[in-house]
Formats: structure tokens, sequence, C-alpha cells
């Protein structure tokens, strides 16, 4: 678990409360600290991925909520990247939401690390946890990946879900960890979640 990233029952998405049932077997530390780490002992990048739906519902729930997007995404991710200092909402231009996620991926791109994101496939399911599943095309999807392309950083539409998707890619050891604040993640078989 990376600091500024805390699992709590109020997260959005998961089994509720399972956040506390493992959180005696998390341990804290920053990504850079586990990226450099891990390219010590392994010698290669830290792979991870990224369920993106993890970043555009940071982006949708700040939009509905009095939190202001720098406030959570970027105490979110970029404390979790670097302890970036963080800039107000209105310091971050016409589409601050796109703003965040470009200054992640920079951090991102710094770092011994493969990025590969996984976006929601057509099979994902239309109700999950007894609460409808909307299917509708996320209005940044199609600039988050020309942001993606343009950092090198790979991505790809899953069959179903991207958190499943993510957990197989994981147990097959493609990726070493999964970036998502989805519990799913470790009813999948997920390892490493940060």
């Amino acid at each position: 678990m990376t600091p500024g990233m805390p699992r709590t029952s109020t997260s959005a998405m998961g089994i509720k409360q399972l956040w506390e049932i493992v959180a005696p077997s998390c341990k804290e530390t920053t990504l850079s600290a586990l990226a450099f780490q891990n390219c010590k002992e392994k010698k290669r990048d830290l792979i991870i991925g990224l369920d993106i739906r993890y970043v555009l519902n940071s982006c949708d729930m700040i939009q509905n909520s009095s939190l202001t997007l720098n406030q959570y995404l970027v105490s979110q991710l970029q404390a979790a990247l670097l302890g970036s200092k963080s800039r107000t909402h209105a310091e971050l231009g016409e589409n601050p939401e796109l703003c965040n996620i470009f200054s992640c991926l920079a951090h991102f791109s710094h770092l011994p690390i493969t990025l590969l994101t996984v976006f929601d496939g057509p099979g994902r399911p239309g109700n999950k946890h007894c609460k409808k599943v909307i299917k509708k095309h996320h209005w940044m999807i199609k600039r988050v990946q020309e942001m993606l392309r343009d950092f090198g950083f790979h991505y790809y539409t899953a069959p179903s879900e991207a958190e499943a998707e993510l957990a197989y890619l994981n147990k097959l050891g493609y990726i070493d960890a999964v970036l998502m604040d989805d519990s799913d993640a470790l009813v999948f078989g997920v390892e490493l979640i940060i």
C-alpha cells in the first residue's frame, strides 16, 4: 500500500470492508521505492497494470463532490509516485482532469516502471454487487489513450472487466502489481495492489 492511498470501507469500488480485513498484510512504501527495489532485485522495470477505471472514476467522483480534482487525484496518484507538490484546481488549465492524468503519466515515465493500462471490454457484466453497471464510453478515453501512446505506455481493451484481466496477467507473471482501489482484484487473485 502506498502513502496517500487509504483503503477504507468508503472506497467506491469492490467488496465492502475487504480492505479492513486484509489491512494487517499491507506494507506502506512509496511507488518510487517499490520500483527501484524491483529494478535492483529483478534487473528490470516494475511492470504495473492499471485499471483505467480507477483514474476515470476518480475524475468523475471529483466532478460530483466538493473536493477538487487536484485534492483527490493528485493526492492519490502523485503522492504515491513522488510526493509531488500539488497545484490548485484553477492552476491546471481548461481541462484539469486530463492535466492531472498527464502529470501522473509524466511521473511514471521518470521511474523504472512499465505501465500496462487495461480498459473494460464489451463483456463487462451489466450488474456488479447488485448495482447496474453503466456501459457508456467515458469522454476521456480517447484522450487518455493518446497520452498513453505519446508516453510510450501500453494499453488494450480486456474482453470483460479490466480487474479480472489484470489479475490473470498477474497470475501468469506478466505484470508485477496492479494500481487500483477495487478490492475485487483480491478476489480475482491479484498478489500485489498499489
